[in-house]
């Protein structure tokens, strides 16, 4: 949805860059996300007593 906005930004302004730019950020965005996602896995993970850590 955000991406036809922009898209509709480029149309009415001519600037490619901004369109490229959002869409490049909003990647980055969703990268950083599973990032921190992951992080906060294994940080639960090493929360965890040995045993349990063992078992998975």
């Amino acid at each position: 949805m955000l991406d036809q906005f922009y898209w509709k930004v480029f149309e009415q302004t001519g600037n490619i860059q901004a369109y490229l730019g959002m869409v490049e950020y909003e990647d980055t965005q969703n990268n950083l996300q599973e990032s921190l996602e992951q992080q906060n896995e294994i940080q639960l993970s090493l929360d965890l007593p040995s045993e349990e850590r063992d078992e998975r």
